[in-house]
């Protein structure tokens, strides 16, 4: 028998930080345009911080990685 001591879990959330200095606004609002798009992948909560735009998500199922590539959004710090 398994006895389990310490919380398990197996949930794929993910974070990330764009400078908005870095981005142009055509990138800034095809990133505003994506995450509120009606695709039920897209469930990123977006903040805008001073110069700084953070995403969050609780379910990492989305393509935005390669979204961000695509619109040459470089410089994206993933925690």
């Amino acid at each position: 028998m398994k006895i389990r001591l310490n919380f398990v879990s197996n949930s794929s959330s993910a974070s990330f930080v764009i400078a908005t200095t870095d981005i142009t606004l055509e990138q800034y609002d095809k990133i505003i345009e994506y995450v509120n798009s009606d695709c039920p992948e897209t469930s990123w909560s977006l903040n805008r911080n001073g110069h700084l735009l953070e995403g969050y998500t609780t379910m990492d199922n989305s393509e935005l990685r390669e979204y961000l590539k695509q619109i040459r959004v470089d410089k994206v710090i993933w925690n």
